[in-house]
């Protein structure tokens, strides 16, 4: 189990710089036109870089969200399949939940994980929020590490014997 975990960095890495070199073969090198909430934005060719490794810091994270907590759910269920079909569930309905623009669900949003899983998309405007992403990654990472915690707590309480 521990070679897989290391190997999912490899993995996310690896993807990361397959879709920067085929970009780059693709559609050249330059400047960067990207569509957002405010209209086209024009990235420099210099902050392309910096943009897109933290791009993927920030997919990382998020993805590291979803897989702790399909490791907190698996350490409670004894079925195999049920988290996986949990987490989609979660996912789905914490996303419907961040789409209503109620008053009564606009407390609960900047909890949600989901809220903040598409913080990516921040660094592509002009200029970047960077107090908005910083607080996203800080949220993202609270809850990897609470759903981590509670994991190896529920875990260590189990009656397994080796």
């Amino acid at each position: 189990m521990g070679s897989r975990i290391v190997l999912y960095p490899f993995v996310i890495a690896c993807i990361g710089i397959f879709a920067l070199i085929v970009s780059r073969l693709v559609f050249g090198e330059g400047d960067l036109m990207a569509l957002n909430s405010e209209g086209l934005t024009v990235i420099p060719a210099d902050d392309i870089q910096w943009r897109w490794a933290a791009t993927f810091g920030i997919a990382f994270l998020s993805l590291s969200v979803v897989a702790s907590l399909a490791n907190l759910l698996s350490s409670i269920l004894d079925n195999s399949i049920t988290p996986i079909v949990s987490v989609m569930a979660i996912i789905i309905i914490f996303t419907i939940i961040g789409m209503f623009d109620l008053p009564s669900f606009d407390r609960v949003k900047p909890f949600l994980f989901t809220t903040h899983m598409i913080s990516w998309k921040s660094l592509f405007e002009d200029p970047v929020p960077f107090n908005d992403i910083w607080f996203s990654c800080i949220v993202l990472l609270i809850h990897v590490i609470l759903f981590l915690v509670a994991s190896i707590w529920i875990y260590n309480k189990k009656d397994i014997k080796a």
